[in-house]
């Protein structure tokens, strides 16, 4: 089967440079897709494989930009990738209650999925700046119960950021993140999230250093009002003298004392909430000795 490739480059000055890849290409099924026997991979999900099933054809597009102006100065990236299948495999699904099960099968329903992504980094006086953008659409197929749907799964994600940089200050960062997901086909679901993450490592003394992690998550469904956000910091004390192999380090995980964390994802067919339990605040102290 042929599998024609480009690629092309052009630097437009040293360390600037522009990269285009072209491929189209098959993608065949994995063993597991083929066992026509039934499997059982959840407690409400059955799959079974389909024996007949043949490669994937698709067509696979890339245009990446780079920049950077050395150690300690500006970097920047950009991305546009385009993938199309005009044969693919896809899930059939069948619901019965909260049970489903599955087949794969090969359709030549086209599939559709862009992804772009950007970063920017500069360095402002004592500290470094940046952010990025991650999005993607993804448009598909798929039948469910005898249904044909046609899919739109989109995910848009816009972090920015900052950390210190002269390597005498206390390593310290903070980066916010909003993100936007959305699944629109024979139903809709739309989820808003917000992400807050602060770091600080900083040698206090001669002798003592202290650590400490923070993050805060909140998401949103934006067709109930529904929200849930948990809050998750972990910190830690050390004492190393200098002139002997002793150490001691008294560490706090999870000391706000958060008991779940709980997160909504969309699939290709299902918009599902995750809690997870996660163990109270626990303290500790360590001694160590170095040989």
């Amino acid at each position: 089967m042929p599998e024609p490739t480009w690629k092309s480059e052009y630097e437009i000055r040293e360390n600037e440079r522009i990269v285009f890849d072209y491929q189209y290409a098959n993608s065949f099924p994995r063993v597991g897709q083929l066992n026509s026997r039934f499997t059982l991979t959840s407690y409400n999900a059955v799959a079974r494989g389909n024996a007949l099933l043949a490669n994937e054809r698709y067509h696979r597009s890339a245009l990446r930009y780079t920049r950077f102006t050395g150690i300690g100065g500006l970097i920047a990236n950009a991305s546009i990738t385009f993938n199309r299948k005009v044969r693919a495999i896809r899930n059939e699904l069948q619901f019965e209650g909260i049970n489903h099960y599955s087949m794969p099968v090969l359709t030549d329903n086209p599939e559709t999925n862009w992804m772009a992504y950007g970063s920017y980094s500069n360095r402002v006086a004592f500290f470094r700046v940046g952010g990025n953008v991650r999005l993607s659409w993804f448009d598909y197929s798929q039948t469910v119960n005898d249904i044909l749907a046609n899919n739109r799964r989109t995910s848009h994600q816009y972090t920015v950021n900052m950390r210190t940089e002269p390597s005498d200050w206390p390593r310290a960062s903070v980066a916010y993140t909003k993100g936007f997901n959305r699944f629109r086909g024979n139903t809709s679901s739309r989820f808003t999230t917000d992400q807050l993450d602060a770091s600080l490592d900083w040698r206090l003394l001669r002798d003592w250093s202290a650590m400490a992690e923070y993050t805060y998550f909140r998401n949103r469904n934006t067709r109930t009002g529904l929200s849930d956000s948990y809050h998750v910091a972990n910190a830690a004390l050390d004492y190393q003298p200098e002139h002997t192999p002793w150490g001691f380090r008294l560490t706090a995980n999870n000391f706000l004392d958060n008991r779940t964390k709980v997160s909504n994802s969309i699939s290709d067919f299902l918009a599902s909430e995750q809690v997870t339990y996660i163990m109270p605040r626990v303290w500790l102290l360590s001694v160590r000795y170095k040989l």
